[in-house]
């Protein structure tokens, strides 16, 4: 299960003045705000503001400033996954109240994929020993030792997921993951 969930959204503002869509931006943002602090979220990261010249485009080739597009990025980091998860869809509340606000796809992230990564391939080399027996009892013959192991790369995945990569994968769209870990084991028969 995942145990971190990064959210994030923007809002923006367009105006012919610059101060004027700063002024209904400081007005958003504090909106924002206050739909996060309602729901008891904390803390609360609010990126700089992002300022982009709109030009004006035609035949006059003046190529003229005639208005201005402010935005700012809110983000949030918590373990409350499950409550956290929802905010996208409670967001159209801002919409609703006038700001121009655009959730992102939650990010769900598995802070502890070390521990999960020695365990998983303990498994591994459990599976590969217990397979190299029962081939080797085939043959009439035993497993004496572990001759060699090989790490394969590790796949955190959504769940019933059949995609693999050579890189691994390390999947941040679902809340609950399947991780596989890879070994490749000789052993020495007896």
């Amino acid at each position: 299960m995942s145990d971190l969930v990064i959210w994030r959204g923007s809002f923006s503002v367009e105006s012919h003045q610059l101060l004027e869509a700063q002024r209904r931006l400081k007005e958003d943002r504090l909106k924002v705000e206050t739909f996060l602090t309602a729901r008891q979220i904390a803390p609360i990261v609010i990126q700089p503001i992002q300022i982009e010249e709109i030009r004006s485009r035609g035949n006059d080739q003046e190529n003229r400033v005639i208005a201005y597009r402010l935005s700012q990025t809110v983000e949030i980091q918590s373990n409350e996954v499950g409550r956290l998860s929802l905010l996208g869809t409670e967001a159209g509340e801002l919409v609703e109240s006038g700001v121009a606000f655009v959730p992102l796809a939650p990010e769900f992230m598995f802070t502890k994929s070390a521990e999960a990564k020695l365990e998983g391939l303990a498994e591994a080399t459990a599976d590969a020993k217990a397979r190299a027996e029962r081939m080797a009892q085939q043959g009439g013959r035993g497993i004496k030792q572990l001759r060699s192991a090989r790490v394969g790369v590790f796949q955190i995945t959504p769940p019933h997921s059949t995609e693999t990569s050579w890189e691994g994968i390390n999947d941040k769209t679902t809340i609950e993951k399947s991780v596989t870990a890879t070994v490749s084991a000789s052993f020495l028969l007896e």
